[in-house]
């Protein structure tokens, strides 16, 4: 007899007689779906001779999962969405269970011999655990039946609401017993070790928010019943190959053999799964069909595999369904199918991560689910517990859980003996990982930079890493439909991250800017929005409801300033959270009417009717709209809801400290706090939904404040300010002492001083108004508790900026490159903190600031490419003031974007070389004078290469201080439509300013920009602005009969630009009419093969959204020595020159209308080459033989001389370093004739 432990049949055994046929029986209740070609049971089935099956010891009772549906969080999942696809059908659905500890019966009668069972434990409904089923007396123990669905733990016996049963699960096992007396008998019961959880006892030592500490948690708990879904038996059947004596090596099993198939092992048991893989493949005789199909099996599960295991598990399905359309009776394919159907979906599963609306804990949880019973003898159990410890690790990339921490302790299991060839087991054992291009790519930009001052190559190679990251996300993981894979709701915790960084610097990366907008798109058309009302669909706490148009909305102002589409949403959002959200209080504030909300509802259960500042995740995209239009429909709530909050902040109420924002304010009576507690104002209470404790998320308060104290100067926004300085002073001068969760009686001040002191984002507020204001109120505060940024701007030096922290962030980001992209999972852990500080001295504000809803930026940038730094320490609304540096030797020219200065007041740029940081120009190199009159407006000045150069703005003439309302018209490409059956052309104009838009002239072209030939115009009449939040536009037909179809027309309002409005970036769109407009996204490379080349040698580039006209770039410019080839949309082939120079090639392409790629580290080298300098035959016979090797950098060489080209001798070995090696051979004294070569040593 012979038990395989890992739903497999017995390898290497020599099978029996097999005289019986198979059967197969489905446990369910009496009105249970049977599966076909199964028999049912159902727990009432005694056995009798006649029937020849039945229970000897009945199952208590029976389970129909079929409709069975777990309340997850918001989501109703049901079973067919829960448990893998791989192991539901109608006969593991339901099942017949044991009452308590009890355990039951079942017998089957065959014809004597050797048998092949297959029995399915579990029950779908709810997880089981350490269950033992004896079949004929051989033991088969299931530790688990259940899918994880937890990011941190491995018990889930309940869901997270601590009550309702876990997701339960079918796990299907294999074995070979032996039916001498014709019958086969299945007891299932409790496992050896009853009830008993198993635990496991760590360290959890890596996490950046707890203390190193030993903990025991439960890794498998205790036997609940036992459950029975399914049972199989077959005559036995062995498999054509089988495990080897030593782990990760295989033998010949049931199979004809021939050279060929010897060959394919014997390249699998040294390594070479290349070899393996093409000499199985070669096996097309049909009667080799399922043993090509299992060494396909068994090479896709070693794990010297690391790419491709889906396709090789997708031929292994593909042969061995082939087999049994043939021979329905080959129980040797049958068993291997169900395993390798496992296999991949358990693959299947890791690749969904998020996607679709499904968690990627749930995901990740059910592919973890199928490998778990994969143990030794099983073609994927290496390949089964390497993905389980990634899926488990990736999970928690905090360091936090047992998941982390189990995850490793596997991978430190296999390290010795896989972690060589596995470099995820390497990485997850050892956090070590080889940056050649195969799995990894990291481009150390300042070490690439050249000559340059360390404060520029400190923002370069910090922004250049984090464009690196953005971009490997849009490639890799950016679907269709615009996610990423977190699923909306955490995506969108990082990428407009991605818009960020391309608003700052446009043209650094055209795919971060490509992949933001697709997400901006797809999140607003997914089902997670609300599009009628810009808000999410389904109701929850103000945290996560308000992510999606909170974080998601601010894309579109960001990439697209002035676009209809993006601005339209906004408003949308506005109109809910003024009609639906906010309301006016007894004591006459606007707050929020509770903490619970979605597009439709608000403080549906009444205890939820607090203002929390968290609530503020609401109004981000709102002030952006303020900032851009000025409409007073939305500026007006919203100021009112912050004078309110700044009113209760002057309270002292419950011995709240005037001036301090209090942590709630209860809607229905205004009692800051909440109700019942006298003396609480700082404190979270889950029960009325604020999750919190004081001072966390009070940015969303404290950035409101800032932006309206700047526009209307009113006392009541200042005063909050104030106090946090007079507070936090305070409790440094008391020693800084420290902070309990409650404030002591007497000294609530002090406390909430230290508390607020130690919100880095509040001093950055602060920071932000004095530099906005040019104020030196706070100035105090801000001496002591500045960081990053902040203390840049008060002591702007190199020094400073060096010690922000960018170097430590950048530090970690490349040494967590792996978790940070292949191994990413949670999209909303992808940050690190104080990513986006260097973005901070490009844009002349703080990032988080910004990010906050103040947005009070000076600067963006346009044309630098990334080889350029700037740190602005002056910005704004009269001047502005900066050092760039350019790491490249031609000058370049860039535009410089201006979003703070004075509208209508008249500017000088001055720039010229400067001595050092933050210094002003020796001499003014160039002068441009101008008049500012759009937010947004560019001005151009050229930045030579590797020169310290200062800019600066003053201001020659004032503007005005507080910008005027204005009209704003604007259309897309989206806004211009024909309709064959109308005859004509509609172009949607939109009113998007704060003024109604009068005397506005449309044009249209026939063709391509206005350039092209008039075909109509008119006057509009009247436009309102959208000032009650509602989108207005007007629909304008144009009677038209194309000459052809699909033809280009370009629509343009304002022609001869007499309107005064917002901006006219959003005035001239160009659209396809009568069919498609071709869609080019920016191309993407996804790799160089191979990535390192001989000057003279060819590339193959692999990426997507390649064009006929590709462009070859190196750093981003034109690069005389590369040349591209197209091939297709996937492919092109990259020829460098034999003159390009050693070193590394920055390899971008552009596409013919400009749009670039990312960018990949080539390696050139180029030839060694000795030379001989002048010399005399004297010289030589005295002194010997002298010349110089160059070659390419750091590469060692073997110098050889020869007599007579056939007979090589060594002369000595030389690394070249970048400087002329100079060589003499003495040797050569006495030789008539000697040839010398250099060879490189790899």
């Amino acid at each position: 007899m012979l038990l395989v432990v890992a739903g497999w049949v017995g390898w290497g055994w020599p099978g029996l007689a097999a005289p019986g046929p198979v059967q197969r029986y489905d446990f369910q209740p009496t009105n249970g779906p049977v599966a076909r070609g199964f028999t049912r049971v159902t727990p009432g089935d005694v056995y009798s001779a006649a029937t020849g099956f039945g229970f000897i010891r009945p199952p208590a009772s029976a389970v129909d999962g079929s409709r069975h549906a777990w309340q997850i969080f918001d989501r109703l999942v049901s079973v067919s969405q829960a448990i893998p696809a791989s192991v539901l059908s109608e006969a593991t659905v339901d099942c017949v269970i044991a009452r308590g500890t009890n355990s039951f019966s079942f017998r089957a009668d065959v014809p004597p011999g050797d048998y092949d069972v297959t029995i399915w434990l579990g029950n779908v409904t709810r997880p089981l655990f350490q269950i033992r089923a004896t079949i004929n007396g051989v033991p088969v123990d299931v530790e688990r039946m259940d899918v994880v669905i937890s990011r941190g733990r491995l018990d889930m016996t309940t869901l997270p609401d601590g009550a309702t049963p876990g997701i339960g699960n079918a796990v299907p096992r294999t074995v070979r017993v032996s039916a001498p007396e014709g019958r086969i008998e299945v007891t299932v019961g409790m496992g050896p070790n009853g009830t008993n959880a198993i635990y496991w006892t760590y360290w959890l030592d890596e996490s950046a928010s707890q203390p190193p500490q030993q903990r025991t948690e439960v890794l498998v708990p205790g036997f609940i019943a036992a459950a029975l879904q399914a049972l199989t038996l077959h005559p036995a059947a062995d498999p054509p190959l089988v495990a080897g004596p030593t782990e990760g090596t295989i033998a010949l099993g049931a199979t004809p053999t021939n050279a060929v198939l010897l060959q394919a092992i014997a390249r699998f048991n040294a390594g070479d799964m290349d070899g393996a893989r093409a000499a199985f493949q070669s096996l097309t005789d049909p009667a080799y069909r399922v043993t090509r199909a299992a060494g396909l099996f068994w090479v896709a599960g070693h794990p010297a595999t690391i790419a491709g295991e889906r396709d090789l598990l997708a031929e292994t399905i593909a042969l061995l369904e082939a087999e049994l359309a043939a021979n329905p009776t080959n129980w040797a394919a049958e068993d291997l199918l169900l395993q390798a159907r496992l296999a991949d979906d358990a693959e299947r599963y890791r690749t969904l991560y998020g996607y679709g609306g499904t968690p990627a804990a749930e995901n990740l949880g059910r592919s973890c689910s199928l490998v778990e019973p994969f143990q030794p003898g099983h073609p994927y159990h290496l390949k089964g517990r390497i993905l389980w410890l990634r899926n488990r690790g990736g999970l928690d990339p905090n360091r936090n859980t047992i998941s982390w921490e189990r995850a490793q302790w596997l991978a430190r299991q296999l390290d010795p003996a896989w972690g060589g060839v596995n470099p995820f087991v390497r990485l997850y054992a050892t956090d070590q990982w080889v940056n050649d291009g195969r799995l990894w790519t990291f481009t150390d930009w300042g070490a690439l930079a050249g000559p340059g001052p360390d404060w520029a190559r400190t923002l370069v190679r910090t922004l250049n890493a984090w464009l690196d990251l953005f971009e490997w996300w849009a490639i890799h993981r950016q679907t269709a439909e615009g996610d990423i894979g977190g699923g909306w709701t955490d995506d969108v915790e990082i990428v407009p991250a991605f818009a960020l960084s391309a608003f700052v610097l446009e043209d650094a990366s055209h795919l971060a800017s490509h992949a933001a907008l697709r997400f901006a798109d797809g999140l607003w058309n997914s089902s997670v929005m609300d599009r009628a009302r810009g808000y999410q669909a389904q109701y929850g706490d103000v945290e996560h409801t308000a992510e999606p148009s909170g974080y998601g909305l601010t894309i579109y102002p960001l990439l697209r300033p002035g676009d209809p589409e993006g601005l339209d949403r906004i408003l949308k959002s506005a109109k809910t959270f003024t009609s639906l959200f906010l309301t006016n209080t007894p004591a006459g504030h606007t707050h929020f009417r509770g903490n619970h909300m979605s597009a439709t509802q608000i403080a549906l259960d009444p205890n939820h009717r607090a203002d929390i500042p968290l609530n503020g995740r609401v109004t981000l995209p709102f002030n952006f709209l303020v900032s851009y239009s000025g409409n007073p429909g939305i500026e007006g709530p919203l100021r009112a809801w912050a004078e309110a909050w700044a009113d209760d902040a002057a309270r002292t109420d419950k011995g709240k400290p005037a001036g301090v924002f209090p942590n709630a304010v209860w809607a229905p009576t205004d009692e800051i706090g909440f109700p019942g507690n006298p003396t609480n104002w700082w404190g979270a209470n889950s029960t009325y939904g604020q999750f919190s404790a004081f001072p966390d998320y009070h940015f969303h308060l404290y950035a409101p404040a800032a932006f309206f104290f700047l526009r209307t100067g009113q006392a009541r926004f200042r005063a909050p300010f104030d106090a946090l300085q007079s507070y936090a002073l305070a409790w440094q001068a008391a020693g800084r002492p420290a902070l309990g969760a409650a404030p002591v009686p007497g000294q609530e001040s002090i406390w909430a001083g230290g508390k607020l002191a130690g919100q880095s984002s509040l001093i950055n507020i602060v920071s932000e108004l004095a530099r906005a204001t040019g104020r030196s109120d706070w100035d105090e505060l801000l001496g002591r508790f500045a960081t990053s940024y902040a203390r840049f701007l008060r002591a702007p030096t190199e020094a400073n900026l060096l010690n922000d922290g960018m170097q430590a962030v950048a530090d970690q980001l490349a040494a967590k490159w792996p978790y940070k992209t292949t191994e990413g999972v949670m999209t909303d852990r992808i940050l690190l903190p104080g990513w986006g500080n260097v973005l901070s001295y490009y844009m002349g504000a703080d990032w988080m600031t910004f990010f906050l809803g103040f947005p009070q930026h000076g600067a963006t940038w346009q044309g630098t490419g990334r080889f350029f730094a700037v740190a602005l320490h002056q910005s704004s609304t009269t001047n502005l003031a900066g050092t760039v540096y350019l790491f490249a030797d031609a000058p370049r020219e860039v535009t410089l974007k201006l979003w703070l200065l004075e509208l209508g007041g008249e500017y000088v740029l001055e720039a010229g070389p400067t001595e050092a940081l933050a210094h002003a120009p020796t001499t003014i190199a160039q002068t441009v004078g101008f008049t500012l009159t759009h937010r947004g407006q560019g001005v151009r000045f050229t930045v030579p290469g590797r020169t310290l150069y200062a800019l600066r703005i003053r201001q020659t003439a004032p503007g005005t201080p507080t910008a005027p309302l204005r009209p704003d018209v604007g259309l897309a490409a989206r806004d211009i439509t024909y309709s064959a059956a109308q005859g004509g052309v509609t172009v949607r104009v939109h009113s998007l300013g704060s003024v109604t838009a009068s005397n506005v002239v449309l044009r249209l072209h026939a063709g391509a920009g206005p350039q092209a030939p008039v075909l109509w115009e008119t006057n509009l009449p009247p436009i309102p602005a959208p000032l009650d939040l509602v989108p207005r536009w007007l629909d304008v037909f144009v009677p038209f009969n194309p000459p052809q179809l699909p033809m280009e027309l370009t629509a343009m309002l304002d022609p001869a630009d007499t309107l005064l409005e917002v901006t006219e970036q959003n005035n001239t769109a160009t659209a396809v009419i009568g069919g498609l407009a071709p869609e080019y996204p920016p191309p993407m490379l996804t790799g160089l093969v191979p990535t390192e080349v001989l000057a003279g040698g060819q590339v193959t580039v692999l990426g997507r959204n390649f064009r006929p006209g590709l462009i070859p770039l190196q750093a981003q410019s034109p690069a005389p020595y590369l040349s591209v080839a197209f091939v297709d949309e996937s492919h092109a082939v990259l020829t460098v020159a034999p003159t390009a120079p050693d070193g590394i090639a920055l390899v971008s392409v552009a596409n013919p209308d400009g749009r670039q790629s990312n960018v990949l580290p080539l390696r050139v080298r180029v030839p060694a080459r000795l030379t001989v300098p002048p010399q005399t035959g004297a010289t030589i016979a005295t002194e010997g033989f002298r010349f110089s090797l160059t070659g390419s950098l750091n590469q060692i060489y073997l110098i050889e001389h020869s007599p007579d080209l056939e007979h090589w001798q060594p002369l000595s070995t030389n690394q070249f370093l970048g400087a002329p090696v100079e060589l003499l051979d003495r040797s050569a004294t006495n030789a008539s004739m000697r040839f010398y070569r250099a060879r490189s040593l790899d």
